[in-house]
């Protein structure tokens, strides 16, 4: 498959490339914003040839995901190169919208794929917060102020407020995927229902280009005209667990360090 946006012509020089691993959930916090800041200017065209994104996530806020999207678009224009991702084990809900931005999916053939949707959980009442008398009196000016108020059930109207807007939110997240994989409706249409599949089912469907993994797209970059050169590469980590298991808030780490394919 060729790449959907056009590049400059590849040149005979071998270059490393930046690889972007994306871990957990997708969060966006002030810290990880001032790190991606940061961390821009450092990625330039003239030190990489290619943008890979490795994801094993369980998804997260479609606006947060949104935001990463934008993040990879800035990285696009900057680089002027070739963006892959690649998912592991899973790549679920918002992880599959930010797939979806690059010019080339890959992903293990056992992976697990899809589970979109939008859910919203309203507190249910306590009896014994009512038994130990700790209850509220709320005063309003619109009957849908107190929305989601662990102090009332929900009524008709607050059913009927959610339901618009988690289905607004749904069709936005399910016309993102169609438009960035250019592809209609058929087959696609059975993840937009929650439901998880295969990375060999997602390629059936069209929700990715290729099986396999890292060394998967190295060689799909060298198919297509991009010399891809040997590590180091220049790795920048994205998530809420560190390489090392340690938690780190969710805030970017620049690594500079040897990463090995093999």
């Amino acid at each position: 498959m060729m790449l959907r946006r056009q590049r400059p012509a590849a040149g005979p020089q071998q270059k490393p490339v930046a690889v972007l691993r994306l871990r957990g959930e997708i969060a966006v916090s002030s810290a990880m914003i001032q790190d991606l800041l940061n961390v821009l200017p450092q990625l330039t065209p003239q030190e990489h040839a290619a943008l890979i994104i490795t994801l094993e996530t369980a998804g997260g806020t479609l606006t947060c995901a949104e935001n990463i999207m934008g993040w990879v678009d800035h990285l696009y224009r900057r680089l002027s190169c070739p963006v892959i991702a690649v998912i592991e084990e899973r790549c679920l809900s918002a992880g599959l919208a930010i797939a979806a931005c690059c010019d080339h999916v890959i992903a293990q053939p056992s992976a697990m794929i899809g589970a979109f949707g939008v859910m919203m959980t309203w507190p249910g009442e306590n009896r014994l917060r009512a038994q130990l008398g700790l209850l509220a009196t709320v005063y309003k000016t619109t009957a849908l102020k107190d929305f989601g108020s662990p102090h009332r059930a929900p009524t008709a109207e607050d059913d009927a407020a959610i339901h618009s807007v988690l289905q607004d939110i749904h069709g936005q997240f399910a016309e993102l995927i169609r438009d960035r994989r250019g592809i209609g409706g058929g087959e696609i249409d059975e993840i937009f229902d929650g439901r998880l599949i295969t990375g060999r089912r997602a390629l059936e469907i069209g929700l990715v280009d290729q099986l396999g993994g890292f060394e998967t797209a190295l060689q799909w970059l060298n198919a297509n005209g991009v010399s891809v050169g040997e590590p180091p590469h220049m790795l920048i980590f994205l998530g809420n667990a560190s390489p090392s298991g340690q938690s780190s808030g969710g805030v970017l780490e620049l690594l500079r360090t040897l990463v090995h394919t093999s």
